[in-house]
């Protein structure tokens, strides 16, 4: 789910950093958003791992 994501995105954004110097600082922007997302899609499955987790053992 998280990497279908990550690779339709990436795609666009690589193609974007094929133009000479605006690719420079396109790239650097797009590096730093893509370690966002990536941190806080981590985030959020690992929560989700958490609830799934509490509601099982609260199932038994």
């Amino acid at each position: 789910e998280v990497f279908l994501t990550y690779r339709d995105n990436l795609g666009w954004k690589k193609l974007f950093q094929m133009i000479p110097i605006a690719g420079m600082v396109f790239g650097a922007y797009i590096n730093k958003q893509a370690i966002s997302d990536i941190g806080e899609v981590g985030m959020m499955l690992y929560r989700k791992r958490r609830i799934l987790e509490k509601v099982s053992q609260s199932q038994q």
